[in-house]
């Protein structure tokens, strides 16, 4: 959620002489991009080793990896610019799983963040592999109170123009050492594996409500359990849709807010390494928390949600676990264009605040379809809204469909056509980088869905 930052765009590009963005090639699917020419990264080892064994096995490894960045003064991405970061509440975190089946992988990364920028994401591609459809989902946990990878959180003069980025380029290119870092443990320790699946639900309201309809939001705990053939866990991931936004506006200390004790807790009771993946969080699902709480207050209750949340995950596998869709991997990923037809969005990329290339008045995304047995999950480079999330998983055809933000980019609120043209939505009409990034994201979805 890009709250205070995209009202102050709104007046910014009201006021001031909208900036051309920049044009240029952009890189997808391109030699250009830097790769380790000179030898097969050991994630391309691992899946050309699958491919020729003939073995139809499904591998699972797992690593993780703390980012929290080395000095103080970080841009803190979440609410309004400016806000630099004072010391550390919890560790900061990336995550990787790597899953494998006869040459069929895919790998998924979390980072406590509160979205990831698209050029970022193929950069990390190419550093990872020498294919340039490397099966790779980086999914931001839309994290709140974690470092900005994105530069829309840097300094503002007078909070009305952006000046400087909020992303630290070193800093970047050192998270992405160590992601590499984790893959390659999670590829050198993988195991055999099997996968359970099921699916737990929150109250209606206590821990999460949605501010335009407070009963209205998608309480599903979705789990998929990674485990070994002696039931050992290797992964645990938790799908939930609720802004990691618990601590608010006014904490300066890095945390991964809800999502991290949601992790520890469940670890604690099934072992091995959990990931959170946001559901549709998008307008406006946040914590049942009120607004004037003080920061000591919220940290126990952004406690109390990661444990209830985690607990509901941990239950749902224990009683409900559903063995029988398999271990199937499958991974694919649609290529969007997006008109930039929206004010605000010209102007933020304009100023050059964010490393974003364009071309002829469009940027390029992606919506990702990833398969682990009897799970599905349609991975959006957005927020959705609950109602978008329901609508999607209306037309996915697995025994269990999950929907998840903010994944390998983020561009803001995919609204749905009644939510773009209803007052109550003023805010999130204007943080959403183009008029068409709901029916773009809808079409790739059902286009990756045609004779599933």
């Amino acid at each position: 959620m890009m709250r205070t930052v995209f009202y102050l765009l709104a007046m910014s590009s009201a006021c001031l002489t909208v900036i051309s963005c920049r044009s240029v090639p952009i890189a997808h699917n391109s030699n250009d991009l830097p790769a380790k020419s000179w030898m097969k990264t050991p994630f391309d080892r691992a899946v050309t080793a699958a491919q020729d064994s003939g073995k139809n096995l499904l591998y699972a490894g797992a690593a993780s990896a703390v980012i929290t960045p080395l000095r103080r003064g970080t841009f803190i991405a979440g609410f309004g610019p400016n806000r630099r970061s004072t010391g550390m509440l919890d560790p900061i975190e990336a995550r990787v799983l790597y899953l494998n089946k006869g040459g069929h992988a895919a790998v998924i990364v979390t980072i406590d963040t509160a979205g990831v920028n698209d050029a970022w994401v193929w950069r990390l591609r190419r550093r990872l592999s020498m294919s340039p459809d490397m099966p790779l989902a980086v999914v931001a946990s839309h994290d709140h109170d974690g470092p900005d990878f994105m530069g829309l959180w840097g300094y503002w003069a007078l909070y009305l123009l952006p000046v400087k980025s909020g992303v630290d380029a070193e800093y970047l290119d050192w998270v992405a050492g160590k992601i590499d870092s984790a893959l390659t443990r999670a590829v050198e320790h993988a195991e055999l594996a099997r996968i359970v699946v099921a699916e737990g639900k929150a109250p209606a309201r206590g821990l999460c409500f949605n501010e335009h309809d407070p009963e209205n939001w998608d309480r599903t705990v979705g789990v998929v359990k990674i485990e070994n053939l002696e039931g050992g866990t290797i992964a645990t991931l938790v799908n939930f849709g609720c802004h990691p936004e618990t601590l608010w506006q006014n904490n300066t200390l890095l945390s991964a807010d809800y999502p991290g004790i949601l992790r520890a807790r469940v670890e604690d009771a099934l072992g091995g390494l959990a990931f959170f993946l946001p559901g549709a969080l998008g307008a406006m699902v946040t914590p049942d928390i009120p607004r004037d709480t003080p920061v000591e207050d919220r940290i126990e209750f952004m406690r109390q949600l990661g444990e209830d949340v985690a607990d509901i995950a941990v239950n749902a596998i224990r009683h409900k676990g559903d063995p029988a869709g398999g271990t199937d991997v499958f991974y694919q990923r649609q290529e969007v264009s997006l008109a930039l037809n929206l004010p605000a969005a010209r102007f933020l990329l304009g100023t050059g605040v964010i490393d974003r290339p364009t071309v002829g008045g469009s940027i390029l995304t992606e919506v990702n379809l990833l398969e682990i047995g009897g799970a599905q999950f349609i991975m959006a480079p957005a927020e959705l809204p609950p109602e978008v999330g329901r609508e999607i998983k209306g037309f996915m055809n697995a025994k269990h469909r999950f929907v998840v933000s903010t994944t390998n980019d983020e561009l803001g609120y995919a609204l749905n056509l009644k939510q773009c043209v209803d007052p109550g939505y003023s805010y999130e009409q204007t943080a959403r980088v183009s008029a068409d990034l709901y029916t773009q994201v809808m079409a790739a979805s059902r286009k990756l869905l045609e004779g599933k």
